[in-house]
């Protein structure tokens, strides 16, 4: 995420919480594909606050991922089941470290570079 420039800050509140603000560099980017990062970040800093910025669902995503709700909670009427969403997710990781990885891994790498420049880009 930070190769991505997905994560554009961070600050500690008066009450000591720490807040992380993520900003995908397009404003489409697909939610589906923004809730796994997002999950991972939950999993990594579980008392983070994540604010989620310059994105088409920001408040929406920022409050699903803060109540501890899984994607397809938060898009219940227009998503994946959270089976399907869970397989997906497990067929992600699962191709980023199997045989196909080294192709999975160059494309997420040409997709990172592509967001890179985007928000580079944006910043100009």
């Amino acid at each position: 995420m930070y190769k991505m420039r997905f994560l554009k800050g961070y600050y500690e509140d008066d009450k000591g919480n720490l807040h992380l603000i993520i900003s995908p560099p397009t404003f489409w980017c697909p939610p589906l594909f923004l809730y796994i990062m997002l999950e991972e970040i939950r999993n990594r800093l579980p008392d983070a606050i994540i604010e989620v910025k310059d994105h088409h669902d920001s408040k929406k995503l920022s409050e699903c991922i803060n109540n501890g709700l899984k994607f397809h909670e938060c898009y219940s009427n227009e998503s994946l089941n959270g089976d399907e969403y869970e397989k997906v997710k497990r067929t992600f990781e699962e191709k980023r470290s199997n045989k196909y990885g080294k192709l999975v891994q160059l494309s997420l790498n040409i997709n990172g570079e592509l967001c890179k420049l985007i928000a580079e880009a944006k910043e100009r």
